[in-house]
């Protein structure tokens, strides 16, 4: 039995370092499903960011996970990050075993939480660098106590979001529903600081700020979506 246990932590324990990464650069957080669950994640009858795929990831409820085609042709829809979903049904599914099935939600729990981590940290680094060297009534904003009260908060929860992703990635419990609902809860709050130190110009292309914002409201919504197909 410490055989199996031993190469599920090694599955997580691999996924999170690459999924902190993803969230750094805000990439498709649809990478962490491909990664871990072996497909694009499938709930409610939207498989995120699934284009022209062959098979879908299905959770099951109880922690249980199946896989299977779509059944019908996909149709592209918009999305909060812009990267875009499908509305698609499946057919055919293929209930992965027990041992399985809980490796593969530990390693998209841990990845998932690092994912939320990685968007804050570069969300709050972005923040930081601006508050140094944007000047206001005369000197930087990172001298203003307001403003350093918001990025001391932000700074505790990307730390929190740091520490529960290795945490995930060390357990040997399943899906993580409390931890997931926190994590993107407070990613979103540590962008959302990021964009009131930028200000306005935070929303501008060329910040680049907007994209981990959108990024973590919808990473969010899809981990809480999740947290409900599988009570």
């Amino acid at each position: 039995m410490a055989r199996p246990r031993r190469r599920r932590r090694h599955a997580a324990a691999a996924a999170r370092p690459a999924a902190g990464e993803l969230g750094r650069a805000a990439a498709p957080v649809s990478l962490i499903d491909e990664a871990t669950l072996g497909a694009p994640l499938w709930v409610e009858g939207r498989a995120r960011h699934a284009r022209e795929t062959v098979s879908l990831a299905v959770p099951r409820r109880g922690g249980g996970l199946a896989l299977g085609p779509p059944a019908t042709e996909a149709r592209p829809e918009p999305t909060l990050d812009g990267s875009g979903t499908v509305l698609v049904e499946t057919s055919a599914l293929d209930e992965l075993e027990a041992v399985a099935a809980t490796a593969c939600w530990r390693a998209w729990n841990a990845a998932t939480l690092a994912y939320f981590a990685g968007l804050a940290s570069r969300s709050l680094e972005l923040a930081i660098e601006h508050a140094r060297t944007r000047e206001q009534f005369g000197a930087p904003l990172a001298t203003l106590p307001a403003v350093q009260s918001r990025l001391a908060d932000a700074t505790l929860a990307t730390d929190g979001m740091t520490l529960i992703s290795w945490a995930a990635a060390t357990n040997d419990g399943g899906h993580q529903d409390a931890e997931l609902r926190w994590a993107g809860e407070a990613c979103c709050g540590v962008t959302a600081s990021a964009h009131q130190v930028y200000g306005a110009v935070g929303f501008a292309l060329e910040s680049g700020l907007h994209v981990f914002h959108r990024r973590a409201r919808s990473a969010s919504a899809w981990a809480v979506a999740a947290c409900d197909a599988l009570r």
